[in-house]
């Protein structure tokens, strides 16, 4: 069942079936009758709708005409920093940063004048789209209350230019800091609060702090979802005048219970609570205990936080004294490496795997790339990937220089003291050798994996999940590369035009997940109805959400786009011969691919009618038959023992057939 409904103009605006609902249509049945309606029809059907109604008549009566209404703003009383002021509401979607505002004469009072037709509305004003909003209490005399949302509300019936009010209050400002904001004629609701936040950067570089393990802090900030978990937007950056290390911001207008979290330049790290949390701490009661970890207070109080800890820092953020970090110099040779690539990155432990962010240098041209990085002394994970991660090392359980963590292999180093590592060969434990990869320390040669994918169906119902019908590019993509778009290694091409699409990748390793996709990422194909259908194509699935291929590194795939079985539309060709084993009892045009003249008979050895010659089976094979009075006997020898066991674990995993 397709959940849906019709918009125009990037959501500039959208049909409204709410009312037609209320009034008893059916056509809308996903709905609350007050906030949404949304239209539903079975996949693989056809609608016939007519927009914004449910029984083809427009708007069921001749429409409104629209009037101007001017919406005005002060914001004199306004503390914090902003940027823009913008008018968020029912009217405009709630669209962020679509409706700016202007003072035109620089008075502080912004206005907007928009086209409504005759009705009531709900919004409010906004700052930076939705970096700070106004907040109002359930009851306020200029507000409504829709689904647990205090917003503004307004009935219009002509043209009106409204009354100048102050930014979160329903008054006019009154120099307080707010207007009166329901402290007075407000109805009710409460001043604005101002919101310190106070952190500890001593130890803010301690094991376990970072995210990412920035050494070097150039500006710290608090963020939250009251800014949409914003970065450093000037007005919650947070300084230390006396440098004490303790830095400090303060934040007007906060409300409620405020969850939050520090981080440091524009989000190159941040702090990691998880562990403390873990541990019986509870600074950071947002949480689940594995992935995320926020702190929360209440609006209008102080915080008095220690960046990365529950607890004090004591300039490590433990018991002992601090740990000074040691140069540690990566190096790794590229000159076996058959595949192309932009940049050499270094990632690990140390950096949070962070992709594109350790770019690593050969200054002498020679192919080897090196990093040095700053390490307290300990035991790192790391690996060398190309272009961020579009391509990284893979190794084996087992390989001498690495470790097995969380079921990733990954290379492990022991940090004592300064240190410039060996160059090793990409993808190897060893230096290079010259046969493209190092001996690679127990793990496998570099492979080429060929992608061959038959297009000519790939547009058909089913093969694609946004249904896309113009294919301007194909691709295959997998968690090899963290499911990249198309980064011209791994677009497919047709050089003969025979609808079969080809790529070579070189370096892949083990059982290769993988789905090809087209457009830059504009739609992918579809695998889950194959999958429930009994197909084997995609083994990699939940059945429900996603089916993804597999193949084995240093293969050859022949699929078909969309599907696990042929493609009907390229059917009509093939072997139409049907004395060779290639015929295709399908096929109406002959594509020479006839090669091998078939011979029928018994193929199999253990037949009494075994055929040596015989590549087709006419299922005339005859078979002695044996004594079955003791099967598990294996050798003959009457008993059985050990060596029987032996002969079949010998055996065992083997295809018969």
């Amino acid at each position: 069942t397709v959940e849906y409904k019709y918009a125009i103009n990037g959501f500039d605006d959208q049909e409204n079936l709410i009312n037609d609902m209320v009034d008893g249509a059916t056509c809308a049945p996903v709905t609350d009758f007050s906030g949404y309606a949304n239209r539903t029809t079975e996949a693989n059907s056809t609608t016939n709708d007519a927009y914004g109604t449910c029984d083809g008549t427009c708007n069921d009566a001749a429409p409104a005409d629209q009037v101007d209404v001017t919406f005005q703003v002060d914001l004199n009383d306004y503390s914090g920093a902003y940027g823009t002021v913008n008018l968020n509401g029912s009217f405009n979607g709630w669209c962020g940063a679509c409706a700016a505002m202007t003072d035109a004469n620089a008075d502080g009072v912004y206005d907007l004048t928009i086209s409504l037709a005759p009705g009531t509305y709900e919004y409010k004003f906004t700052l930076d789209g939705w970096t700070a909003q106004e907040e109002f209490t359930d009851g306020d005399p200029c507000t409504s209350t829709i689904d647990g949302f205090v917003n503004r509300t307004v009935d219009i019936t002509a043209a009106a230019t409204l009354p100048v009010v102050c930014y979160n209050s329903c008054d006019a400002c009154d120099g307080s800091g707010g207007g009166d904001n329901g402290g007075g004629d407000n109805g009710g609701g409460t001043d604005p609060t101002t919101t310190t936040f106070n952190v500890d950067m001593s130890c803010a570089t301690a094991a376990g702090a970072m995210t990412n393990g920035t050494t070097e802090i150039t500006e710290v900030f608090v963020t939250g979802p009251w800014c949409g978990w914003c970065s450093a937007d000037g007005y919650n950056v947070l300084t230390d005048a006396d440098g004490d290390g303790i830095f400090t911001v303060e934040i007007a207008d906060l409300t409620g219970d405020v969850e939050y979290k520090y981080g440091v330049n524009a989000f190159a790290d941040q702090e990691q609570l998880v562990d403390d949390m873990v541990d019986g701490g509870t600074c950071a009661p947002i949480t689940d205990f594995s992935g995320y970890a926020n702190r929360q207070m209440a609006a209008g109080s102080t915080a008095n936080d220690v960046f990365g800890s529950c607890s004090a820092c004591d300039d490590n953020g433990g018991g002992t004294d601090p740990v000074d970090p040691v140069d540690v110099t990566f190096q790794v040779d590229l000159n076996d490496y058959s595949g192309a690539y932009g940049t050499v990155n270094l990632n690990g432990s140390f950096n949070g795997w962070c992709g594109a962010c350790a770019a690593m240098t050969d200054s002498n041209a020679d192919g080897v790339y090196d990093l040095t990085v700053s390490l307290a002394p300990g035991t790192y994970e790391y690996k060398f990937t190309l272009d961020g991660w579009t391509a990284q090392e893979e190794f084996t359980d087992g390989d001498p220089c690495t470790s097995t963590i969380d079921g990733y292999v990954n290379r492990t180093v022991d940090i004592t003291a300064a240190a410039t590592l060996s160059v090793v060969c990409y993808n190897s434990c060893d230096a290079c050798d010259g046969s493209g990869g190092g001996d690679n320390g127990g793990g496998t040669d570099p492979t080429t994996t060929t992608f061959n994918v038959d297009m000519s169906c790939a547009t058909a119902a089913g093969a694609m999940t946004n249904g896309a019908t113009e294919i301007t590019e194909v691709f295959v993509t997998g968690p090899w590369c963290g499911w990249c778009s198309a980064d011209g290694y791994n677009v497919l091409t047709d050089a003969d035009g025979d609808g079969i699409f080809s790529v070579e990748i070189a370096d892949l390793t083990g059982d290769v997940e993988y789905k090809y996709a087209v457009n830059a990422f504009a739609d992918q194909e579809q695998l889950v109805d194959d999958m429930v259908d009994g197909g084997t194509c995609a083994p990699i699935t939940d059945f429900s959400g996603y089916a993804n291929r597999q193949t084995t590194a240093g293969s050859t795939t022949n699929d078909v786009y969309g599907t696990c079985g042929i493609c009907e539309d390229s059917a009509g060709t093939g072997c139409t011969d049907p004395a060779y084993v290639e015929f295709d009892p399908y096929a109406t045009t002959d594509d020479g691919s006839c090669g091998t003249l078939a011979v029928y008979g018994c193929p199999y050895e253990a037949a009494t009618n075994y055929n040596p010659l015989a590549n087709v089976d006419d299922l005339s094979c005859e078979f002695e038959l044996v004594d079955n009075s003791c099967p598990a006997d294996l050798d003959g020898d009457g008993s059985v023992t050990t060596t029987d066991l032996l002969s079949f674990l010998a055996s065992f995993g083997l295809s018969c057939l």
